[in-house]
């Protein structure tokens, strides 16, 4: 028979801790994307959720921040946009548990799984997950937490060379090794088949370009004929396809030796099961015609770099609203020099060539530069528009944004000093149930309590206030104008 708990016991046990919690989730394969894999993204979430809930048991009220996931993504490196988001969060101080499914789900890698735990641990962040233990760094729980990430990564590895056994195997009986078919092919039961409507375009690709026409000629060329890329419906019936050639698509489809009628993989050749679209002699060519083309070399691109270009990345194509980037030509003096014609090129303009709407094009870079400054010194000379541009210039919003770090680092400290006092009075009431004193330090304790999530809930709001004011920076000089 369990032990009946007093008025006062049961009022103490809804007193509880609150922790930040940041949810992380990711799978490896398009596969597991499926809601009804055991292993899939909604999957783990739900999982997690329901670990928050049962934290209660333990007197702490688990509050989730942020839920952040990897799609389609491996656990061998760290080369992912949601696990860098969670090391951000973390390193601002947003969140006081990270809580994952299993630990491979953050890493399948022991020295980088140990990496992150190592990072959190310094910021005062808990790595936590719902199937194995730790998260509390006692010896005996690093000892086996060290077990675990070594078993991820074994388990990676095994995966790996099953998975390079199976394509090796594939590959030497002339199958494909999975994927979407290149255009002008289709699969079945894991071969390639030619589809002759598709093939016709990639032959005639191929032929352009070894009667001399350059990649952006035979774009214009197809784009002019109404001639689109090749149209696709999946195994979900969602279609994708039919669009306008790109300079990309050409060149994807001229340097793929599957149309020789090979299949590439690590560097080896394999011979593959469908026919060649084009012979191999016609591929070769192509590839000198490539290989032939006025290419700007990389020393080239570094000397450019090397120019003052100072509204890289700030302007857009006033005609389509594509980014405007930086470009140059060459032309010979009369006395036989050569000088540099720098100016901003519209990047749709780039890829679609003589097919893009836009009117502009390119914009040569010193006139726009003088422009602005001019526009600048006009600017200046005007008190009311100085005035509005000093208000909305990125060291104002700075200068709020260090006030409201300092503003939540006080807040922090007030938790902290909560936590102790909260601590301190729980003991108290453990010696004084049912007495006069107890009943007033519960009421304290109840209002130290409601002190303490009205201060968490202003932290949290600080963050994205912090968060908003961050990213507003690049736009604020456009305002300001």
């Amino acid at each position: 028979m369990g032990k009946h708990k007093t008025v006062a016991e049961r009022k103490l046990d809804k007193i509880l801790k609150i922790v930040r919690v940041i949810i992380y989730a990711r799978v490896s394969s398009q596969k597991q994307l499926d809601d009804k894999e055991e292993d899939s993204i909604q999957s783990q979430i739900h999982c997690c959720r329901k670990f928050c809930k049962e934290m209660q048991r333990v007197g702490e009220q688990w509050e989730i921040v942020e839920i952040i996931s990897d799609d389609g993504r491996t656990g061998r490196n760290d080369k992912r946009d949601g696990i860098n988001r969670v090391r951000a969060h973390t390193s601002r101080g947003d969140a006081d548990v990270v809580l994952v499914y299993g630990l491979s789900r953050a890493f399948r890698n022991s020295r980088l799984g140990h990496e992150f735990d190592q990072a959190l641990q310094e910021n005062g962040v808990r790595l936590v997950s719902t199937t194995q233990p730790g998260g509390n760094d006692t010896p005996y729980e690093r000892f086996v937490r060290s077990i675990f990430w070594a078993l991820a990564e074994l388990t990676s590895n095994i995966i790996a060379d099953d998975v390079r056994r199976s394509i090796l195997t594939r590959l030497e009986k002339g199958l494909t090794h999975g994927g979407v078919p290149k255009p002008g092919y289709g699969i079945e039961k894991g071969r390639l088949y030619i589809v002759p409507e598709d093939a016709k375009v990639v032959f005639e690709i191929f032929d352009m370009a070894v009667n001399g026409m350059t990649p952006m000629e035979i774009v214009n060329d197809l784009n002019e004929r109404k001639i689109r890329t090749r149209r696709r419906t999946s195994n979900k019936g969602k279609v994708s396809g039919g669009n306008r050639f790109r300079i990309e698509h050409v060149l994807t489809i001229l340097r793929d030796p599957t149309y020789k009628g090979v299949i590439v993989h690590d560097g080896v050749e394999y011979p593959s099961a469908a026919e060649s679209i084009v012979p191999e002699a016609v591929w070769a060519k192509a590839q000198v015609a490539l290989d032939r083309r006025p290419q700007k070399r990389e020393v080239s691109a570094q000397k450019r770099d090397k120019n003052f270009m100072p509204l890289k990345g700030k302007i857009r194509c006033g005609c389509c609203n594509s980014a405007l980037k930086p470009s140059f030509s060459t032309k010979r003096k009369p006395d036989g020099s050569m000088e540099k014609y720098f100016y901003y090129l519209c990047s749709k303009h780039e890829k679609q060539g003589n097919e893009s709407a836009c009117s502009i094009r390119r914009i040569p870079a010193r006139l726009l530069e003088k422009l602005l400054l001019e526009a600048f010194g006009v600017i200046a000379a005007n008190p009311e528009v100085a005035k509005r541009l000093i208000e909305k210039a990125p060291k104002a919003k700075s200068s709020k944004i260090r006030g409201l770090s300092k503003e939540r680092q006080a807040i922090r400290k007030q938790l902290k000093e909560l936590d102790a006092e909260v601590e301190a009075i729980t003991d108290k009431i453990l010696n004084m149930v049912g007495t006069v004193v107890g009943d007033k330090l519960r009421v304290k304790i109840d209002q130290l309590t409601e002190s303490k999530n009205d201060l968490v809930t202003q932290e949290i709001q600080l963050n994205k206030e912090i968060n908003a004011l961050k990213s507003d920076l690049p736009r604020l000089i456009h305002l300001a104008l």
